[in-house]
């Protein structure tokens, strides 16, 4: 790939222009961007936050290059290209009861409140689903946008966090918070970056696609 990339880098894009949602700011695309402008300096990142309702619609018309989002069912006009997939886990404070290493009933499961660290609009339907199959009626979940905020609620005892274990990985680290096993299948989400039908990407922006797949190996 190096003797590709240096044979690149005469290229004369100027701009990459992406969308990405907000998730992604704190865990991958720094390290994404930081290596792609090392190959590419007079190529300016350019990255737009959002998720898929506002970032796809943008990708139509023209404004952005590339858009990281979650797998839809028909993205109309759109090439969808895999990068990773993730696994939605419930997380809680070392005090919280959940904590002990056993599995929740459903009973325990339908009393708790929920919260949810999601930025994408297709996540909630998913958890919904996902408790649906379990035959489980809970409460509304409460959005929880920061990671920080939901984190600083987990610790107090209350609450079920509903989060990528990636986003948390500092905090489950650290042992302030608590990954918790949870009965039936997993809530899992296809991650990937949405081109339009009208154009392959170019060279250099598949070599940003290449390198944001490398770096979600290492998200865990």
């Amino acid at each position: 790939m190096e003797r590709e990339l240096d044979a690149m880098r005469g290229m004369k894009q100027r701009q990459i222009r992406i969308g990405a949602p907000y998730s992604l700011f704190e865990c991958l695309l720094p390290a994404v961007v930081r290596e792609f402008q090392d190959y590419f300096p007079d190529c300016e990142p350019v990255v737009v936050a959002g998720d898929s309702r506002e970032l796809l619609p943008r990708l139509a018309a023209g404004d952005l290059d590339l858009a990281f989002g979650l797998r839809q069912a028909s993205p109309d006009g759109k090439f969808f290209l895999p990068v990773f997939r993730d696994c939605m886990a419930f997380l809680v404070g070392p005090a919280h009861p959940w904590s002990d290493g056993e599995e929740p009933s459903a009973e325990a499961m339908a009393g708790m409140q929920y919260l949810l660290h999601a930025r994408t609009a297709e996540t909630g339907p998913m958890v919904a689903d996902y408790f649906w199959k379990l035959r489980v009626k809970p409460r509304d979940p409460v959005v929880v946008g920061d990671m920080g905020s939901l984190s600083a609620l987990l610790r107090t005892g209350h609450g079920v966090g509903i989060a990528a274990p990636w986003v948390a990985r500092r905090e489950l680290d650290a042992g302030r918070l608590v990954q918790v096993k949870v009965p039936g299948a997993p809530i899992e989400r296809r991650w990937g970056i949405y081109t339009t039908d009208y154009r392959e990407p170019s060279a250099v922006e598949q070599v940003f696609i290449e390198l944001a797949t490398f770096a979600a190996k290492l998200l865990g």
